[in-house]
């Protein structure tokens, strides 16, 4: 097994071996010149100075200042008695100290020097401590030792540092493609995946956090795969038991239907009962079937149409308990929906509302038409949502909460219209309104869809 190191050993290593190139390029740097300097290839950098020194020292033997004498690369100022300046090469600035220096000999200057003659004219050098080619013609085509010389340390310096730093760069991504890795093995629900191992020490920890949290993920997602397993078999088993019951309804309400001593009203009754048995059947049908996983095929369904078999159902069910039906507004227009299930998942929401709500009061149906969407809101006037049903009402079999908690409630109702919405990329809201509960169901238009 690999030695794990941390993220500072790395760091200070780093550190470490960009000081040890920076001081091993300057010293070949340094030695470069000495070397280059003994072969007879550039000029010490004192070179200047040595020159001047044995221009002095022959000059303090002449009469007059003579301008052929003065070593190359070398600026002169020739002054007279009043300190003009007679003869120069030197620059306006250079000028300016040479004059300076000749009023104040005695200030410490390193590159500068004077040489008086016997007509009291004095002549004034400044040379420069350079690095220079004997070879003229180096001299012209490159550029000065010493900058070209800098230039090169410092493009090696660079060029290192960018190196190192590419390489630790790599490093600690490789450690970080690793979290890439673990992440999408966890994305994809792959859980059986081997943790991958870092060389760097912080990210180890960190890997086995997450190989710790994979174990309990993996625990976790077995047993809602388990419970999910068992819900739709309760599903399957409970559409099972129900079909029997629906269908002696049916069948006795048939054979009812035949008494000719029926009221009208009886009649109305029981032709309602039958046709709510042979809807029942079909939900039973439709939730089978998409607990077994096959699912409803959408379609373009008229909106108008939508709305009339959605009042016809509520209007059964209100008059059961005796509740008023308040309807404002209308849909029009097509969308693309599951339609048994939008329907059902609507009346289950109807549903729903009418059990919570009192006898003798009322449920009002709102249709709006919006840009894109048609939106339906139901209101009850029942004892509205708890907390902890505003969070987990539309939860599959959630059914503990006691404001609007009713024996054989099976906690399916609102689980099941949210699912549908969702699916038909709508939206299900649940809220409380100032005298009950509230659910609001968005549904998306069909764009540019020739409207009734």
């Amino acid at each position: 097994m690999a030695r794990r190191r941390g993220i500072s050993y790395l760091l200070i290593k780093f550190l470490l071996i960009n000081g040890g190139i920076i001081i091993f390029l300057t010293c070949i740097w340094f030695f470069s010149a000495q070397y280059l300097s003994n072969s007879g290839v550039v000029h010490p950098a004192n070179y200047d100075e040595q020159k001047v020194q044995q221009f002095v020292k022959k000059q303090r033997h002449k009469r007059v200042f003579n301008a052929d004498a003065v070593p190359d690369n070398v600026s002169y100022a020739l002054f007279n008695t009043q300190y003009h300046i007679l003869k120069t090469n030197a620059t306006q600035t250079d000028r300016q100290k040479m004059s300076q220096y000749l009023h104040y000999p005695d200030q410490t200057v390193y590159d500068y020097q004077l040489v008086r003659y016997p007509d009291k004219s004095v002549v004034v050098l400044h040379y420069y401590y350079l690095i220079r080619y004997i070879n003229p013609v180096l001299q012209k085509i490159l550029p000065p030792y010493e900058y070209f010389s800098l230039g090169i340390l410092l493009f090696l310096i660079l060029f290192c540092l960018v190196v190192t730093t590419i390489l630790l760069r790599n490093k600690i991504v490789r450690s970080v493609n690793l979290f890439h890795q673990v992440g999408e093995n966890i994305a994809q629900q792959n859980l059986d995946f081997k943790i991958p191992q870092s060389n760097i020490r912080e990210f180890e920890h960190a890997l086995n956090a997450m190989a710790k949290m994979r174990s309990a993920l993996k625990k976790s997602l077995t047993s809602k795969w388990a419970q999910e397993q068992s819900q739709q078999q309760e599903i399957s088993a409970l559409s099972h038991d129900l079909k029997t019951p629906l269908t002696i309804i049916h069948g006795n309400s048939e054979l009812l239907l035949e008494d000719n001593n029926l009221t009208q009203q009886q009649r109305k009754d029981l032709q309602s009962i039958m046709r709510n048995t042979l809807q029942a059947n079909e939900y039973l049908n439709s939730l089978r079937a998409a607990t077994n996983g096959n699912v409803e095929q959408a379609e373009n369904v008229n909106l108008n149409t939508l709305q009339s078999v959605i009042l016809r159902h509520a209007e059964e069910l209100v008059h059961t308990k005796k509740i008023k039906l308040i309807v404002r507004g209308t849909m029009s227009g097509y969308a693309y929906l599951q339609k048994n299930h939008v329907i059902r998942a609507i009346i289950n929401v109807i549903e729903n509302a009418v059990t919570f709500t009192p006898a003798d009061r009322e449920i009002k149906l709102t249709f709006k038409n919006q840009p894109g969407q048609v939106q339906i809101s139901i209101y009850d006037q029942g004892p509205g949502f708890s907390k902890s049903a505003l969070l987990n009402a539309t939860r599959r079999f959630w059914k503990e909460d006691q404001a609007r908690k009713i024996n054989g409630h099976s906690g399916l109702g609102l689980w099941f219209a949210n699912d549908v919405v969702s699916k038909n990329k709508g939206q299900l809201i649940i809220k409380n309104g100032s005298s009950g509960g509230i659910v609001l169901i968005d549904l998306a238009k069909v764009v540019n869809k020739r409207e009734n």
